[in-house]
């Protein structure tokens, strides 16, 4: 409960997403011999097939055993009025809307997002949308040759982020996170929450530029106006720092006011003591406006820190190949974990008390018990999915053949079926080496002798 922020770690996959998926993009179109950005449908369709075939097998069937098989899996005092038949039919009376990946929007209002069916896959929704806008920020960058004029589609993504989250928290009169309205119309709804995917798009598109151009990272230059790497890097963790604990300043956990549940008396217990409350609605304006942004940068600038081949044991810690297995067990573990969770409450029998201990033991439990249930699925539903859809989409020529297929780049660690379009969802399993060496490789193909040579520095 210290770190009341938390919820920001969603906006460092959501960067991740727009790195990955945006860098492997680059290296298919070229690999394709699209040096000149051409804009092609069938590509288009070919990476959103893909994309859908490799996320939604497992993710209908988590949907199918939350909503028809959880009721029947467990007791206890609290589990039929959590749990129960009636209960999972009424959040998910619009389960097609999360096949569609739309259960972000539709329901548009209270009934939607965190409270329909599945709740937390919001983020699933989200990140399907964000990927749409990949391949046409990849053509422009490639036409335009890495010019400044290739930033802008992902610019005006952030603008677009900052303009409707300061509406939403004007229109809607949302005065912080436990306000009725923040997760109904800002935290779940996409144009709110793209800055972090754009700002991974922006850093794939300068890493692939200074690869391009056979330059190493130099955090210093230009931009830092001499500012050594460390620094800038500790100053990045700090913003994250400041974003992570200013939400306890800004609380407003009156017991009159119908706008937020702070009234209950756990609420009183957790942040009473914590908070503040002297923020004016200007004020939590501001911060939900820019902090999306910020901390979309501030983990930018750790991870081309690391990207430049510093950063010591997190560097060492982070290239170790033996993260490769959990990293492909990572999506499962998303979907899996809240209703672990929800178990593990719901039918217990005796009284939880808060504390470092209980708390620490049910984290280490919840991780454990979700990569076993994770594993299960993968080797039971996941794998065998991934398989028999290849082999049917092969058939249909969307995918080639192995021995037709480009050479895999070493940014992901998919299969042929899931191509580097899967990349931005499932944390990659490749190293800061690879994606250096997948750049330098890039532009050491006789293919790339112009094309990507930028004119100017970025």
């Amino acid at each position: 409960m210290l770190s009341r922020a938390a919820e920001y770690s969603v906006d460092t996959f959501f960067f991740m997403g727009g790195f990955l998926a945006c860098f492997g993009t680059i290296l298919d179109e070229i690999s394709r011999g699209n040096l000149d950005g051409r804009f092609s449908f069938a590509t288009y369709w070919r990476n959103l097939v893909l994309r859908y075939t490799r996320l939604t097998p497992v993710y209908v069937f988590t949907m199918f055993a939350y909503m028809k098989l959880m009721p029947f899996m467990g007791s206890g005092p609290f589990y039929e009025a959590a749990q129960g038949i009636a209960v999972k039919e009424a959040e998910c009376r619009y389960w097609w809307t999360n096949i569609l990946y739309l259960n972000d929007l539709v329901p548009y209002g209270p009934e939607g997002g965190l409270k329909g069916c599945v709740g937390w896959s919001w983020y699933l929704a989200n990140d399907m949308q964000f990927f749409l806008l990949v391949l046409p920020c990849v053509c422009v960058y490639l036409k335009t040759q890495g010019r400044w004029v290739s930033y802008l589609p992902p610019v005006a993504l952030i603008v677009i982020q900052l303009a409707s989250t300061w509406w939403t928290m004007t229109a809607y009169d949302i005065r912080g996170s436990f306000d009725t309205d923040y997760n109904a119309y800002l935290y779940v709804k996409p144009w709110c929450r793209v800055s972090p995917y754009a700002v991974g798009i922006i850093f794939a598109l300068w890493h692939h530029s200074r690869l391009a151009q056979k330059k190493q990272w130099k955090l210093s230059s230009h931009l830092f106006h001499g500012l050594p790497p460390f620094l800038v890097a500790l100053i990045a963790f700090a913003v994250l720092l400041v974003i992570g604990f200013a939400p306890y300043y800004q609380l407003r956990c009156e017991a009159d006011d119908p706008k937020t549940d702070c009234n209950v008396f756990g609420g009183f217990i957790v942040y009473g003591a914590v908070v503040a409350k002297n923020w004016s609605h200007g004020e939590v304006t501001a911060y939900f406006v820019l902090t999306y942004l910020g901390w979309g940068i501030a983990v930018g600038l750790v991870f081309m820190y690391l990207f430049s081949g510093r950063g010591g044991v997190v560097h060492s810690l982070f290239s170790m190949q033996s993260l490769v297995p959990l990293a492909r067990l990572s999506y499962s573990v998303y979907l899996v974990h809240i209703p672990i969770i929800q178990y593990m409450f719901t039918t217990s029998t005796r009284p939880l008390y808060v504390s470092k201990q209980s708390q620490l033991t049910m984290t280490v439990a919840v991780v454990v018990v979700a990569y076993v249930v994770s594993l299960l699925l993968y080797l039971v539903v996941e794998r065998p999915a991934m398989s028999v859809i290849s082999i049917l989409l092969r058939r249909l020529g969307i995918v080639a053949p192995p021995e037709q297929a480009a050479p895999p780049s070493s940014s992901s660690s998919s299969s042929t079926m899931t191509g580097s379009s899967s990349a931005a969802t499932s944390t990659s399993g490749g190293s800061s080496e690879d994606l250096n060496r997948g750049g330098e490789a890039i532009a050491s193909d006789g293919q790339l002798r112009q094309p990507l040579l930028v004119r100017g520095s970025h």
